[in-house]
């Protein structure tokens, strides 16, 4: 599973030859694509002291299916994993591999990659010593090679992958609007015009407005028709930190166009728009009080759980004892009845006598 994780990074970075995770000077190994199969394809090694393009080829197979002292395997789709013993008089700790697909007649057409057997897969030999490539970067051949935009690594890897982006955070515009002289139901009604008011009057998408609750707040029960107070509370969402500036200083001059909110009601209506409140919102904070707030939940769940258990069990041990007392209850009668029976002196002197 390793080789063909190694294989799929290889094909992304858009490399057809690599080096696979068992690669060294004994052991000679090659992750490859090839289009046309294994079949017919060559397979060569040149030992490239002092440099690759006059160094001497120790290894040179026209078919690697039926070469001596190759073994290979397929992985997946075209991708093949090919293994060379190289015997101890061959080892060199720099080389060529060579691989010369089905079909190809020409140098052209062959993929290479220059290795240094020595050094594990995400590591170059530098004076003699194997050096690990750093985070941000891929070996390639025998460099260490940076990521591009967008792409990082950890170290020691042969590929680059897609930098993953933090969790978005977002900013809250918080304010509220109290209406007195309506009932709740007259601005419900509006509900929806609200929404677009505030959206127009702060510059916002209207889907980024989001009324929580309209309530009623009461200042004198005694006198409820004529001392409801309706507070509608709404919230802005604002994704650009740039703009949360810009959507507080609308927020707080909204009463500049509350006519537009009068006209929807009857005249004499009484409208106050509330202090405004900003709050930064981290989504993964967010998930992590849902889950907490999941787990709460839970908990209570139990518990009630285990009241209601404990409150059956109660009730049957009640009545277990109950019936076995009643159960008893007469024969206890019995037994005290009888002595007094038998010793009352005003009974035994007043028997009938005929």
């Amino acid at each position: 599973m390793i080789l063909v994780f190694l294989c799929l990074l290889n094909l992304i970075h858009g490399l057809r030859l690599h080096a696979g995770e068992s690669h060294n000077k004994s052991n000679l190994h090659i992750i490859v694509k090839l289009q046309e199969g294994l079949n017919g394809t060559g397979l060569r090694f040149v030992d490239c002291n002092p440099n690759c393009s006059s160094g001497t080829v120790f290894f040179d197979a026209p078919n690697v299916m039926d070469a001596p002292l190759v073994k290979w395997k397929h992985l997946l789709n075209m991708v093949y994993d090919i293994q060379y013993t190289v015997p101890q008089n061959k080892q060199t700790q720099h080389i060529d591999m060579i691989i010369r697909p089905s079909g190809c007649t020409s140098s052209s057409c062959e993929v290479s990659e220059e290795s240094y057997p020595e050094c594990r897969p995400g590591h170059i030999l530098e004076r003699e010593v194997c050096h690990v490539c750093q985070a941000g970067k891929y070996q390639e051949e025998i460099l260490c090679k940076d990521c591009v935009n967008g792409k990082t690594s950890r170290p020691g890897v042969q590929s680059c992958t897609d930098i993953i982006a933090p969790p978005p955070k977002y900013t809250e515009v918080r304010q509220s609007m109290s209406f007195v002289g309506l009932n709740i139901s007259q601005v419900k009604k509006q509900r929806e015009y609200l929404r677009v008011w505030i959206a127009t009057a702060t510059g916002v998408r209207l889907d980024s407005v989001i009324i929580d609750s309209i309530e009623v707040v009461q200042t004198d029960r005694r006198r409820l028709s004529s001392a409801e107070t309706i507070v509608v509370k709404y919230r802005i969402i604002v994704s650009d930190q740039k703009q949360v500036a810009v959507v507080k200083n609308k927020a707080n001059s909204i009463i500049d166009s509350i006519d537009k909110v009068q006209e929807l009601f009857p005249p004499g209506v009484q409208i106050t728009i509330g202090e405004v409140e900003v709050r930064q919102i981290d989504d993964d904070k967010d998930d992590d009080k849902d889950d907490d707030n999941d787990d709460d939940n839970d908990d209570d769940n139990d518990t009630s759980l285990v009241l209601i258990l404990s409150v059956l069990v109660l009730y049957c041990l009640l009545s277990c004892v109950l019936i076995q007392y009643l159960k008893k209850r007469p024969t206890e009668k019995t037994s005290m009845r009888t002595p007094l029976i038998k010793n009352n002196r005003l009974i035994k002197n007043n028997r009938l006598q005929f």
